[in-house]
């Protein structure tokens, strides 16, 4: 079975962090989503950042990354989870005046 794309882009880095003593180590998950909240004047609205994370956490869904850029907050969650995941968000930010300008996906 030939290796797909994904698995040699994997072996050319481990390659790369094996030979570099800089690089500690490379860790892989796969089967994330990534999820994109973003709209105007979401950086300048205290508490977004908690009621995604909040509204998350009550559902059990773990957040294996966030990074936070001007107008968006980016995520990622387990593949499985990411519909009910981007429902919840919606859901969080619905009373804020997100909805209409927010693109969640």
């Amino acid at each position: 079975m030939p290796m797909n794309r994904t698995d040699e882009l994997l072996e050319a880095l481990h390659a790369i962090v094996l030979k570099d003593e800089r690089a500690l180590a490379l860790a892989v998950r796969k089967n994330l989503a990534f999820i994109r909240v973003k709209g105007v004047g979401l950086e300048e609205t205290p508490g977004v950042i908690s009621r995604i994370t909040d509204a998350l956490n009550s559902a059990k869904i773990n957040i294996y990354g966030i990074f936070t850029i001007t107008s968006s907050v980016e995520l990622f969650v387990d593949l499985k989870d990411k519909e009910w995941a981007i429902q919840l968000i919606r859901k969080a930010l619905k009373g804020d005046g997100q909805k209409d300008r927010s693109e969640i996906g």
